[in-house]
């Protein structure tokens, strides 16, 4: 729990913490993600003002 909670977070919402733990628990499968397309299909979504690569 010390990894995941920092002075930070602790100001958070709880939903927040609970999906960092997630990523932190499940950090083998977040691994493999590919985040270059994650950000590329966020950008599809909708135009922006700023790029995000």
């Amino acid at each position: 729990m010390k990894l995941v909670k920092t002075p930070l977070r602790n100001k958070m919402d709880d939903d927040f913490l609970t999906d960092c733990m997630v990523i932190y628990i499940e950090r083998e499968i977040a691994d493999i993600i590919d985040l270059d397309l994650i950000i590329d299909e966020f950008d599809d979504v909708k135009p922006r003002k700023t790029k995000l690569k």
